[in-house]
């Protein structure tokens, strides 16, 4: 078959063009350094580079993930450090104000050491980027109320604090709601009533898990109009919850000097669950030791006495109740009579009605049946923990897996009481707020009275002697805002009273707990260290200095404690810093695992992306040969067809 010259032209032509695209693809990827530049280059190659580039980008995100990590932790580790510096220099000063040189000078140490609280305070608010390092998944969002997430001088939570209702007052089913949820009915058990404070307590907590809210008792409180006056106590003239306190005719002295009311009273405790005591006017003072009622049935010669009712009759007190969350919450009662102002049954039952001037929160509306806890109640002393309690800051490393790079500030500080070790030792260095005490001097006998002289305290002239009289101590009540105090007078009879039964009317005060250890030595300690701390007052019998439990032997047992305490918390700062110090060395490893992965991945694209200069240099020199060759040939062919064509 005969070949025209435009067949030959266009194969030439067709040569030429594919020698000129492979050049051109050639310096395309040698201008770009890439040896693909659009899917059909090489379709296995590009979705292979594709999947490595997304894979490059998350290991950058990652690396940035940590690098973020690695300054939280590296910030955390710093504060605690720094935080412990602080705790060691609070300890160098407790040992120093023990030395009787300083002993007069220690109220002076205790600003010092307010110093201390207040840059550990500092220290915990520290943050990275406007980020808190201690606040949990609370790393911002802080609000005028709550600007960060540890706070001086407010209280831990949202309280509410009712005043003693009126007795007679049991809560009905559903008439008080919280947080949405109802209240089931107080119910009487044991002797408790149904109104009392303790009923309705055991009501509220047993919602508590649903609502948030748990409530706390502070015990009935009855405090006499006047002074105990001097007469003669006959059967059925006092009668406390149910009780009658004389069986026969006892004459009393003017103020109760010589104990016997007092005493008469707290003989019947075991029975009637109440401690009686005096005040500095002479007053009777009558304390619950729980969250039972305290009633008080008196005659007109037992008013006369006693004063305790304002007239002859019977009168009933109720303990009041404390309402504590963690966060805001809601009171809601049922509703009587005619409104505007409606009756607030539910409230009114918990002392809660009447508005802001009994509940303390401004918002609050007397009659409207609502009470919103919203209120952060100032407490001196306090640390308040504001950041979330429960999540652990976590920074994402791999599809699934994370690395916790901070512990919320209820773990990495509230928890190793940091905060509440560093009070305590300043109020101890002011003289207040003690929560435990040993005696400097020990008994060998607990049942020998103190006459017999067979107590084995020293009966030297050089040594104190206990005789009849009465201490005094002072217990605080924390858990009521603002604390209140009250007085606990022990009488003290040398010729009945024996070292065990000193120690079992201390127990016998709301708050307090006293024993003999095994060695002899007298222990007295707050029943709950959070709640309730206490002092010595005044002392007429020579007890507390024969013991060696005055206010100054207090204030160095609690020196010694405080020392104690600190020790503790050194070490828990210790574990947490050792924490933080694995977590760094986490972020470390696996920084390194990124960046070698890094390579490899990068390495592994490069060879399926990247053009070998030297290779397409090469095959660019082998194509433009093959280019001009091609010219050169197609020109002789042409040449020859033409002069074939025109002969």
């Amino acid at each position: 078959m005969r070949t025209t010259l435009n067949t030959i032209f266009s194969q030439v032509q067709g040569n030429l063009n594919r020698v000129a695209t492979d050049i051109n693809k050639i310096n395309s990827q040698i201008s770009s350094g890439r040896q693909m530049s659009k899917l059909s280059d090489n379709p296995t190659n590009l979705v292979s580079a594709l999947g490595m580039r997304s894979t490059v980008a998350e290991i950058g995100q990652y690396q940035e993930n940590l690098d973020h990590g690695g300054a939280m932790i590296t910030a955390a580790e710093s504060a605690l450090r720094q935080i412990k510096d602080q705790v060691m220099e609070a300890k160098t000063l407790a040992i120093s104000a023990q030395t009787p040189v300083v002993e007069g000078d220690r109220p002076l140490i205790a600003p010092q050491v307010a110093n201390l609280l207040e840059q550990a305070v500092t220290l915990a608010n520290t943050q990275i980027g406007g980020k808190y390092i201690f606040g949990g998944y609370r790393t911002s969002g802080y609000s005028e109320a709550e600007p960060m997430p540890f706070i001086q001088d407010k209280i831990d939570g949202y309280r509410l604090n009712g005043t003693a209702p009126t007795a007679g007052l049991p809560l009905a089913a559903d008439e008080l709601s919280i947080n949405g949820i109802g209240v089931p009915a107080s119910v009487a058990a044991g002797p408790y009533s149904a109104d009392s404070a303790a009923a309705k307590a055991t009501a509220i907590n047993s919602v508590s898990d649903q609502t948030g809210v748990t409530a706390e008792v502070t015990p009935a409180l009855v405090t006499a109009t006047a002074p105990v006056t001097n007469g003669t106590l006959n059967a059925g003239d006092l009668v406390i919850n149910g009780v009658d306190i004389f069986g026969a005719a006892t004459g009393i002295a003017d103020q109760d000097s010589d104990n016997v009311l007092i005493e008469s009273i707290n003989a019947q405790q075991a029975t009637t669950g109440v401690n009686a005591s005096r005040d500095s006017s002479g007053s009777l003072v009558l304390k619950a030791v729980d969250g039972r009622n305290i009633e008080v049935t008196t005659t007109a010669n037992g008013e006369a006495v006693t004063h305790l009712n304002g007239a002859a009759g019977t009168n009933t007190t109720s303990g009041r109740l404390e309402l504590l969350s963690n966060r805001t919450f809601m009171l809601e009662s049922s509703l009587t009579g005619v409104g505007p102002v409606f009756g607030e049954p539910g409230l009114e039952a918990i002392g809660l009605n009447g508005g802001s001037t009994v509940t303390g929160e401004p918002g609050d509306t007397a009659g409207d049946g609502k009470v919103a806890a919203l209120a952060i109640t100032d407490l001196d002393g306090n640390v308040r923990y504001t950041g979330d309690r429960e999540g652990v800051l976590e920074i994402k490393v791999g599809k699934v897996e994370k690395i916790a790079i901070t512990q919320n500030g209820q773990e990495a500080l509230k928890n190793t009481k940091v905060f509440e070790t560093l009070q305590d030792l300043e109020d101890t260095l002011l003289g207040k707020n003690y929560t435990e005490v040993r005696s400097f001097r020990s008994v060998t006998d607990t049942g020998a009275t103190f006459a017999s002289g067979n107590t084995g305290l020293p009966d030297d002239a050089e040594s104190p002697q206990v005789a009849s009289g009465s201490f005094t101590i002072s217990i605080m009540d924390h858990d009521h805002v603002p604390p209140e105090s009250f007085d606990a007078i022990i009488p003290v009879d040398v010729n009945v009273d024996t070292p065990q039964s000193i120690a079992d009317k201390i127990s016998n005060v709301p708050g307090l707990d006293a024993s003999w250890n095994i060695d002899g030595y007298l222990d007295i300690t707050s029943s709950d260290s959070a709640r309730y701390t206490f002092a010595m007052d005044a002392d007429s019998s020579n007890f507390t200095e024969a013991l060696g439990i005055t206010n100054k032997d207090l204030q160095v047992h609690a020196l010694d404690k405080s020392i104690a305490d600190l020790s503790e918390v050194m070490e828990e700062l210790t574990t947490r810093i050792s924490d933080f110090g694995a977590r760094g060395n986490r972020i470390d490893a696996q920084r390194q695992i990124f960046t070698n992965l890094d390579l490899a991945v990068q390495e592994n694209l490069s060879d399926r992306q990247d053009t070998d200069i030297l290779k397409a240099i090469m095959d660019l020199k082998a194509a433009e040969n093959a280019y001009e060759a091609a010219l050169a040939s197609a020109a002789r062919t042409m040449q020859v067809s033409l002069l074939d064509y025109l002969s």
